[in-house]
Parts: C-alpha cells; structure tokens; sequence
C-alpha cells in the first residue's frame, strides 16, 4: 500500500496546498513587504489552511465517535459564526484595519502611516498629520515617512517646515519621485519659481507621465515670465495626455495671451475632439474667436459652454460682449441680466447693463 492508502489523498491535498502557497513568502519572490521584513507569522495565514482543514476534518471523525457530538455541533457552530463576526470587524475598511493594529501595537510605524495615508485621502488633514508625525518620530530615516510628512504640511499651509522635512527625504532617497514634487510645490508656494521649476524637472526626470507635475512646472514658468518655456511644457502635455483638457486649456490661454488666436483655436478644437463636454475649452475657444472679431462662432462657442455650466456668470457676461457686437442688444440684456443674478456684484456686468440700457 503506497503513501496515499496509508494517510488518504486529502491529507497529501493539504500539505501539498500548504508548501504552494507558502513557497513564494519564502524569498524566491520578491514583495513590498520584505522592505520591512524577511519574517512574519502572517506569511502563512492562507497557506495553513491546507492544515487546518487537515486537523478539522481529522477531529471532526473523532467527535463524530462520541455520543454528545450531535448536539455540540449546533453550540460549536455558533460560537464560530459569533468569533467570526467579532474578528470581521477590524477588517471592515482600512482605516479598522489599521487603528485596531495601533491598539495593540502603538510603536508600530508602518501601521502610523498607513493610518495617515487613509485619513489624507479622506481629506482628515489634521489626523493625518498627526499619524505621519508619530511614523517620523518612530523611524527618522524612513524617505517615504518624511515625504508624506512634508506633503501634509504643504497642504496645511505650513511651507518652512515641509521644506525641511522634504528635503530630509531627498537626503535618504534623492530619487522620490513625490517629494521632489512637493518640494518643488513648497517652492512655488513660497515664490521661489526658481527652485520650483528645478525640482518639477527633477521629478519628471523620474516620472515622464505625472500630469500634475507638467502643470506646475508650466505655471511656475508663465509666473517667471517664461511664456514659451511654459507652452512648449503645456504643448508635450497634450501629447502625453490627449484625454485631458486642463493642458489643451492653458495652451489656448497662452497663445491667445500672445496674440496667436489661430493656434489658440486649432489647440482648444484639438482638446475638444477627446473632451467635448470640457466648458472650459469652449470658453477659450469662445475668447479666441471673440479676439478675431469672428462674434458668430464665439456664440456659439459660450452657447455650447453654458449647455455644460449654466450657472457660471463670467460665460454669460462673455456671450453678452459677442452678442452686442452681432448688434443683437435684446439678447445681450438677457445674458447681463442672468450674469448678475447668478453674481450681483459683478461689476463689469453691471456696467456693460447700463449703457446698454443708455442706448434704448
């Protein structure tokens, strides 16, 4: 009799499940988590239940033996369904997940940070803060540790010390991608174009797909006064990024800023083709021809805006502009008249109302 009839092909099952799914947590396969460690009894959670369901069903057929086991099948499946329930409750989101680990492991770093991952992402930036700021105080020389830090604190406002703080992660690892792009963010925000614009080439440099870093490097160049630096960045956006309108809508803006409306206009209708429901380009595109004199398809193109956003006063004020030098002084009215109950302190609205009114 082989080694199957003497231990049955469920026991050889089992084991065999327990060495596949254990084998790659072994080394030969590498996972983010061998970054903190080698080592952890959580390695082989899914891989024991080949075991498990080896030792249950061996106990089961022992129980089944005894004359009270009929009966305490019922109380030992409740009091699995309820010890069940009770465990599933850490695991209920992530933010279960990690707080319930931080009860029982208050020194726990890793669990501080995930921790304020989540809450950043829920837009908690106070709690977040705090979480990044105990992950730091636990373990100074984490990169990642000291770039969320410093990101959290360019969004509370507080630059000084998320430039330091972000600077401390480029020392550990000068190749993170998100703290150079915060440090540069830190940079802008404080008026540094300089700097900024030197970190934002940085980080593209190590992320060539980063459409927010595009933009921001294409808006600290127009503030140094850079316009062609700034369209040629705006200008590989669209390239990379065909499905986004922000990039098509800055391009627009600065050939229109530089009198180049035909450009402006072939961008914004190039946007348009991948974004046909983007107000903001139909605005742009609605300037461009408002410059040429072209008044037709400037209505048009703020009429096809406000289908989208109705409710924006500065698109109505526009449509009125066009419509008045189309000599259609009734339908200007309207459109200044829906501008400033949609924004009564529009000044400009309320001036344009009244010398149209002047002309009755």
């Amino acid at each position: 009799m082989g080694l199957e009839g003497k231990i049955g092909r469920g026991v050889i099952a089992g084991v065999i499940f327990f060495v596949a799914a254990l084998s790659p947590l072994l080394g030969f396969i590498v996972e983010g988590s061998f970054h903190y460690t080698y080592v952890a009894d959580h390695y082989q959670y899914t891989a024991s239940l080949g075991l498990i369901a080896i030792f249950a069903a061996l106990a089961w057929r022992w129980l089944a033996r005894t004359p009270v086991w009929r009966p305490f099948q019922a109380v030992l499946l409740l009091l699995l369904v309820i010890l069940t329930w009770r465990r599933c409750a850490p695991y209920h989101d992530l933010e279960s997940l990690w707080r319930d680990t931080l009860a029982k492991n208050p020194n726990s770093w890793m669990a501080h940070h995930n921790l304020g991952d989540v809450l950043f992402k829920q837009g908690n930036l106070d709690g977040a803060l705090a979480q990044y700021q105990q992950a730091v105080a636990l373990y100074p020389d984490g990169d990642a540790e000291q770039s969320d830090l410093g990101t959290a604190l360019l969004e509370k406002g507080l630059y000084p010390e998320a430039i330091q703080h972000l600077k401390t992660a480029l020392a550990i690892n000068p190749k993170l991608f998100q703290a150079l792009n915060s440090l540069g963010l830190a940079w802008f925000k404080t008026g540094d174009d300089a700097r900024a614009i030197k970190y934002y080439r940085q980080a593209l440099q190590l992320d060539s797909h980063a459409l927010g870093t595009f933009l921001n490097l294409g808006s600290a160049l127009e503030r140094q006064g850079r316009p062609d630096e700034a369209a040629a960045v705006y200008r590989t956006a669209t390239e990379r990024f065909p499905a986004q309108p922000e990039p098509f809508r800055r391009l627009a803006a600065i050939l229109s800023h530089e009198g180049q409306y035909t450009q402006a206009i072939q961008t914004c209708r190039q946007g348009l083709q991948s974004s046909p429901d983007s107000e903001a380009l139909w605005l742009n595109l609605g300037n461009a021809y408002l410059a040429q004199t072209n008044d037709a398809a400037a209505v048009a193109s703020y009429q096809k805006a406000l289908q989208i956003d109705p409710a924006s006063a500065g698109i109505h004020y526009n449509l009125a502009l066009a419509l008045e030098s189309l000599g259609n002084l009734e339908a200007a009215r309207q459109e200044l008249t829906r501008a400033l109950q949609l924004d009564p302190n529009f000044t400009p609205a309320s001036r344009s109302l009244l010398l149209l009114n002047l002309q009755k």
